[in-house]
């Protein structure tokens, strides 16, 4: 990395509101051990083929102990005391947005009488439980001054708390690795949303890291003057309980140009900006940091 590469990345960066209205979590004002979402007005994904990304759209705070809505067919459903759902059939089409009146993943119309072409074992869901915004750390604290720019990426899987990062990936300027681990879920898993995630039952099998060390090495590597380039970073930051000021958002550099409400999937930008129909690695979470690196890099 150079000076000059981390200068023209610096201007990219989210300025404070930014990083309020896209719903970063922020510092809260009256206790510094705990984060507030900003009102997030972050448009809704433009789904593209082979990409969704369900696990990956915008927390919400539970406000109903006894009910949740199920992130892929936006159905309330209901969860015991604990907050494990109970079994429901879930029935939903993998891409929600219909394009041209059709769905991308099977062709049927908006109301079609075959009903949606996917089927689930149960509800699953992305909300977040009030006490999930306790124990946040800045990264301004941390004692690493160098400056680094960094590309950050992890994977989901549903579980009884809502969703639980599975991996986590961090790459270089020059998509090397730095950093890459799987990681154990606190809850029991209810499913590994393999389409998104690339992750299945026996990724995760005998995996030993939390979260919690997870989070204590990545403060080790992060730093103040750190850039964090991530796709949806949001949602990751909020995951790995970690407040940063230094954030180039991919989907804010690509906005969509007809539907200022939406966002282009990774898949889109990759095929039509960086002219790459895939990039293979082992993990589906460093394919993704790689792509939002070079797509950062291909803005300068």
């Amino acid at each position: 990395m150079t000076e000059e590469t981390y200068k023209k990345l610096w201007r990219l960066k989210l300025h404070q509101l930014d990083l309020e209205t896209y719903g970063f979590p922020r510092n809260h004002p009256n206790n510094p051990k705990r984060a507030v979402l900003g009102i997030s007005q972050r448009p809704q994904p433009q789904q593209e083929p082979h990409e969704s990304d369900s696990s990956d759209s915008e927390p919400e705070i539970i406000m109903d102990r006894c009910s949740r809505i199920c992130t892929r067919c936006r159905i309330l459903f209901k969860v015991d005391k604990e907050g494990r759902p109970k079994r429901q059939l879930c029935r939903y089409h993998p891409y929600h947005v219909p394009y041209k009146k059709k769905f991308r993943c099977c062709g049927r119309k908006k109301h079609a009488e075959e009903g949606p072409c996917k089927t689930a074992r149960q509800h699953v869901h992305n909300q977040l439980a009030p006490e999930a915004l306790e124990n946040f750390k800045p990264t301004r604290d941390n004692l690493i001054k160098a400056k680094r720019i960094y590309a950050l990426k992890c994977s989901h899987v549903y579980t009884e708390k809502g969703i639980e990062v599975a991996s986590v990936s961090l790459v270089d300027a020059f998509c090397s690795v730095v950093y890459e681990t799987k990681v154990r879920p606190e809850s029991n898993i209810l499913d590994y949303d393999t389409e998104i995630s690339g992750l299945r039952r026996h990724d995760l099998a005998n995996i030993q890291k939390t979260l919690q060390d997870v989070i204590e090495d990545l403060n080790a590597l992060i730093g103040p003057k750190t850039i964090l380039v991530g796709f949806r970073l949001q949602r990751d930051l909020t995951s790995l309980r970690m407040i940063h000021e230094n954030i180039v958002e991919v989907t804010v550099l690509y906005p969509h140009k007809w539907a200022p409400r939406r966002t282009h999937s990774l898949y889109f930008l990759r095929r039509n900006f960086l002219s790459l129909e895939n990039i293979r690695a082992p993990l589906k979470s460093r394919e993704e940091a790689i792509t939002a690196m070079k797509l950062a890099l291909h803005r300068m």
